[in-house]
């Protein structure tokens, strides 16, 4: 299984770095769980991250923004066998 998370963050938090945390739960408020990786086993479905907020780089020939114009954007994976 892989989960994967685009995070927008404003521009005021360029150079910050923060803790990302995301778990899963389904419509009966449980969290989801997966086959682990040992045999019988469960594993819910979380994990956690730290992340920095890079400054956003405009592509492209004679762009110009105003400084605080675009948000960082930030993808977080997670692959589980």
């Amino acid at each position: 299984m892989t989960v994967v998370v685009l995070v927008d963050v404003p521009p005021g938090n360029v150079g910050e770095d923060f803790a990302f945390e995301l778990s899963l739960y389904n419509d009966a408020d449980q969290m989801v769980i997966t086959p682990g990786l040992m045999a019988g086993s469960v594993d819910a479905v979380r994990f956690s991250q730290n992340l920095t907020v890079e400054q956003p780089v405009p592509v492209g020939d004679g762009l110009r923004f105003p400084k605080d114009a675009i948000w960082s954007r930030r993808t977080v994976v997670d692959v589980s066998e």
